[in-house]
C-alpha cells in the first residue's frame, strides 16, 4: 500500500481510521445501524441516482472502489447489475448480500484488464495517489464503460472552516474540482461534471432535523441552479463525476 496518503507513523492515513469505524459498525444494535446508514447515505444518494440515471447497469459488472459498508453497493443491486465486487484497504463483517469483497490496493489491482463495465468510488481518491489510482481504474475499465466518482472537494465552506480554523483534515488530499476536468485527459469522455451542497452549513442543519424531503429539494435545487452557473461547482461540498472511457 505504498502509495496512500500516509500518518506520522508511516501508515496509510485511511486504514487505521477505518479499521476502527468498521469494528464500531459491526456492534452496532439494528437501530444504531440504521442511524449509521442514513448518515452516511442521505449526503451521497442525489449525486449517485443522478449518475446512474445516464450509465445503464443493467446486466454489468460492477466495481466498487472503497466499498465500505456496502451502502452504495445496493443501488447497483436494485438496478439489475449482474454482478457488484468491492475493494477497500479494510472491511467491516456486515454487508449487504450478493457482493464480492476484496481487501485490495486500488494502485495496484488484481483483476484483468477491461474486467467491469462500471467502476464506482467515493470518498476514496482523497487518500489516493490520484495519477496512479486513474490509471489503474482506466485499466479494469472495458472500453465503452463508465468511471463514476463523488468526493468530498477541497474549495468549499465546509472545508475552509474545519481546516483553517479549527485546525482539521489538514492531512487529507482532498480534490478540487479542476482534478475532475483534467481527468478527461485520461478517460476520454466527460459525460458528467458536477457541484452539490454550495450551502453544506446548511444541509448540515436539515440534516440533524432529519428533514430529508427538504435536504433532496434543495440538492435538487441547487442542482438546476448549478447547471447554469458553472463556475459555482468549485465551490460545492460535494464533486460528481461521470466518464466514459474512449
Amino acid at each position: 500500500m505504498n502509495e496512500f496518503l500516509k500518518d506520522t507513523q508511516g501508515q496509510p492515513l485511511a486504514l487505521d481510521k477505518y479499521r476502527q469505524a468498521y469494528a464500531a459498525y459491526d456492534a452496532l444494535d439494528e437501530k444504531r445501524e440504521h442511524e449509521y446508514q442514513y448518515t452516511r447515505s442521505i449526503w451521497s444518494l442525489p449525486p449517485a441516482i443522478e449518475a446512474l440515471s445516464l450509465i445503464e447497469s443493467r446486466g454489468k459488472r460492477v466495481l466498487i472502489v472503497g466499498l465500505g459498508v456496502g451502502t452504495e453497493a445496493a443501488l447497483f443491486l436494485d438496478r439489475q447489475a449482474v454482478e457488484v465486487v468491492g475493494i477497500d484497504i479494510a472491511l467491516p463483517k456486515q454487508c449487504p448480500q450478493g457482493i464480492s469483497r476484496h481487501v485490495m490496493d486500488v494502485h495496484h489491482m488484481s483483476f484483468a484488464d477491461n474486467s467491469f463495465d462500471i467502476v464506482y468510488c467515493q470518498h476514496t481518491l482523497m487518500f489516493c495517489n490520484r495519477d496512479l489510482a486513474f490509471k489503474e481504474i482506466k485499466r479494469v475499465l472495458r472500453q465503452g464503460g463508465a468511471f463514476i466518482s463523488i468526493e468530498v472537494l477541497l474549495d468549499n465552506i465546509y472545508m475552509f472552516m474545519n481546516r483553517k480554523i479549527l485546525n482539521r483534515y489538514r492531512e487529507t488530499k482532498y480534490v478540487r474540482f479542476s482534478e475532475y476536468i483534467s481527468a478527461r485527459d485520461i478517460f476520454g469522455e466527460a459525460v458528467l461534471l458536477k457541484g452539490y451542497y454550495l450551502l453544506s452549513p446548511l444541509f448540515f442543519v436539515i440534516k440533524l432535523f432529519r428533514m430529508t424531503r427538504l435536504f433532496y429539494f434543495l440538492a435538487g435545487l441547487e442542482s438546476a441552479i448549478f447547471s447554469r452557473i458553472p463556475f459555482l461547482r468549485k465551490y460545492s461540498t460535494f464533486g460528481l463525476a461521470v466518464y466514459r472511457k474512449s
